[in-house]
């Protein structure tokens, strides 16, 4: 009769356990049987959708002139409308801080394809910092404030939504992603009639935070992954750990 090592029945084990479906719930890893024969390495997954808490929004007014004195009273009207609005909408609590700056540069006259004198013009940027949990206002807001254009206000507006919390958030996901690696290394060791007796090791691997919509196949640079991750309401959180048990 062949005599078949416990190594073996180990490989078995793992075919078994994929042929199962163990890995199918996104929460275990392939199991590895280190060369220290009495140590297995996982890995343990913890993922989320998570709504975000807080939405931070930037509304800048622009304005350009090469008469600096109309540019000035230009902007205060325009960002006392503004504000005014946000006022009407419920959102003048929501503003926390805002900014201006201005600055000039040369601009060529031309006449016949010619430069004939060069102008000094000035740029002007109010901006509007508001941090709300109206979410469901926002997109009435930004259309809203693209209206302003037809009163030849230059509105812009930039919203992002985040997760404040995150530190509580990822002690949960860390404590249930220990666990699932936990889960992983038992059922594997159960087929071999052999169980864990201590925790040789556990480092948290890599975190993520992408929108809801995006797959883990997307294409999108990491710079379009983060621009998309930061206009969506909805996140996908998601936490590695990396486990190594002791086993008899």
């Amino acid at each position: 009769m062949e005599t078949v090592n416990k190594y073996n029945i180990g490989l078995m084990c793992v075919a078994i356990c994929i042929a199962g479906g163990l890995l199918g719930f996104g929460k275990f890893s392939f199991p590895y049987l280190s060369p220290n024969r009495d140590l297995i390495e996982v890995k343990g997954l913890s993922e989320k959708i998570i709504d975000s808490d807080i939405a931070e929004i930037k509304i800048t007014i622009r304005n350009t002139s090469s008469d600096m004195e109309f540019l000035y009273k230009k902007k205060k009207e325009d960002k006392q409308k503004v504000l005014a609005y946000l006022k009407d909408s419920g959102f003048e609590n929501d503003i926390y801080k805002s900014d201006f700056s201005t600055y000039d540069y040369d601009d060529n006259i031309y006449e016949n394809g010619k430069i004939i004198r060069k102008e000094k013009v000035y740029t002007s940027s109010d901006e509007i910092f508001l941090k709300t949990t109206k979410f469901d206002q926002i997109e009435n807001l930004k259309s809203k404030l693209s209206e302003f254009c037809a009163a030849k206000i230059a509105v812009s507006c930039d919203c992002v939504y985040r997760l404040t919390d995150f530190k509580s958030l990822k002690l949960l996901m860390l404590n249930e992603a220990a666990k699932n690696a936990r889960d992983s290394a038992n059922a594997f060791l159960s087929d071999q009639r052999s169980s864990i007796t201590g925790l040789a090791y556990l480092k948290q691997g890599e975190i993520t935070i992408n929108s809801d919509t995006q797959s883990a196949s997307s294409s999108n640079s990491p710079w379009e992954s983060e621009k998309e991750e930061k206009a969506s309401f909805r996140k996908k959180v998601r936490l590695v750990v990396r486990a190594g048990f002791k086993h008899d």
